[in-house]
């Protein structure tokens, strides 16, 4: 436990820095840009994107018009946002504020999980890559090394899915097998040990097959093949949906009531979705990021969205995206950065359309950023422009960027099929 105290005062300076920033709506890099009056302006397309619904979203703005000068691989991952832990897997500490990057080009991705520290890869391969801050060993290396490269790991397994704490890393194998590496303080790792860390990705939730996992800060969701939802780790705000404050070493059953298809987690609240299209909420709810009309945190998961079936939620740091089996999307919650995407500062504690004139795919939270994918493949992008490399340069430089944030959608450079989004950087899959 000799390092104990680098992870509290950690977790100290990124909440009182979250905190600090609640009320603030000028720029991060000092320009107190007001960007309430923004407006949708879009980028230009590059890739196309086969429709998936009958539906006809609004057409794009007929100004788009794709250039020779963007990448045309047929496959490919991109990345943008901040990097000063080598997040981003580009080789460097260089952040990527103005146009994504191409991260991960030997191979095909398929998932992406990223926090505010390191991120994963899985190909379509199965095979998994690492990259980014490892003093926890949640690269799942072996070792306690940064990484600013990709580097290979869970090797002699078909990885199938992958999640992103805020130390800690879970691995899903194609046979139904779950792996844990990083930091283990309050049992996040679910093997029943609170040991301070492990380098290695070690067994969890041995006695289930699993299908899905969802990382918080310090706590973790997994969902079993059957349906069953189990949490462990860090309790405090009642995140783990386990009706007490206690953290948990072993993983404890949640939403037994239910068949659960899918959660997800960022910071200190999670979200589930029934095999029905019921959605639950749990945790932490300061700023309304539940949904349930209040601010008052839930130590058992409450029902919201009752009017809608629900197919998809996003977590963010402290706000909710939820998408609709017909393809509306709603959001609730922390919005002083304009992450939510109604075109407001304005925190909500019930969810407000958002993106209405499209049919969304899908969609993902950020800390302070959203994005969102239609049915045709348009990505767009809201809240904080530093992670969603949105940011103009100066006028009087080159490079210098002038980050502000949006409250309202705005188009981003690519089409795609997949958008991740996670602490301030931003992933995208993109097809020709």
């Amino acid at each position: 436990m000799q390092n104990a105290w680098k992870d509290e005062w950690m977790d100290g300076w990124m909440d009182g820095w979250m905190d600090g920033c609640a009320d603030q709506r000028h720029s991060s890099f000092g320009d107190n840009k007001d960007t309430s009056a923004d407006t949708m302006t879009a980028k230009t397309v590059l890739l196309s994107y086969a429709p998936t619904t009958s539906r006809t979203p609004t057409a794009a703005p007929s100004s788009l018009t794709p250039t020779t000068s963007h990448p045309t691989s047929a496959v490919q991952t991109y990345a943008c946002g901040r990097n000063g832990y080598g997040q981003l897997g580009t080789g460097t500490t260089t952040s990527s504020y103005g146009s994504p990057v191409p991260v991960m080009s030997a191979y095909t991705v398929t998932a992406i999980a990223t926090s505010v520290y390191h991120s994963l890869f899985v190909t379509t391969s199965g095979q998994c890559f690492a990259t980014g801050t490892n003093y926890y060993g949640q690269l799942g290396d072996g070792g306690t090394s940064d990484s600013m490269t990709p580097v290979q790991v869970m090797n002699g397994y078909a990885v199938a899915a992958v999640a992103a704490g805020n130390y800690h890393s879970l691995f899903v194998t194609t046979s139904g097998g779950c792996f844990a590496t990083g930091l283990n303080g309050y049992g996040q790792l679910g093997d029943g040990r609170i040991e301070w860390s492990y380098l290695s990705p070690t067994p969890c939730m041995s006695a289930y097959t699993v299908a899905a996992v969802a990382s918080g800060s310090e706590y973790s969701l997994f969902v079993t093949t059957s349906g069953e939802c189990f949490a462990a780790g860090r309790n405090d705000y009642g995140q783990l949906g386990d009706s007490t404050q206690g953290d948990r070493n072993t993983p404890v059953q949640v939403m037994v009531n239910y068949t659960v298809a899918a959660v997800d987690t960022q910071t200190h609240h999670s979200l589930f979705i029934t095999t029905s299209g019921q959605c639950f909420a749990a945790g932490r709810n300061d700023y309304g990021q539940l949904g349930d009309g209040t601010t008052t945190d839930r130590y058992t998961p409450v029902q919201v969205m009752t009017e809608y079936t629900v197919a998809a939620v996003a977590a963010g740091h402290y706000h909710s995206l939820f998408v609709t089996t017909n393809g509306e999307c709603y959001a609730t919650g922390y919005n002083a950065n304009g992450q939510l995407g109604d075109g407001t500062f304005e925190h909500k504690n019930l969810p407000v359309a958002v993106m209405s004139a499209y049919t969304i795919a899908q969609a993902d939270a950020g800390q302070f950023h959203s994005v969102f994918i239609t049915t045709q493949g348009h990505i767009y992008g809201t809240g904080d422009e530093s992670s969603l490399a949105l940011c103009p340069l100066y006028s009087w430089s080159l490079t210098s960027y002038n980050c502000g944030y949006l409250s309202t959608p705005k188009q981003l450079l690519y089409t795609g099929s997949k958008a991740t989004a996670g602490g301030d950087s931003t992933f995208f899959i993109c097809k020709s």
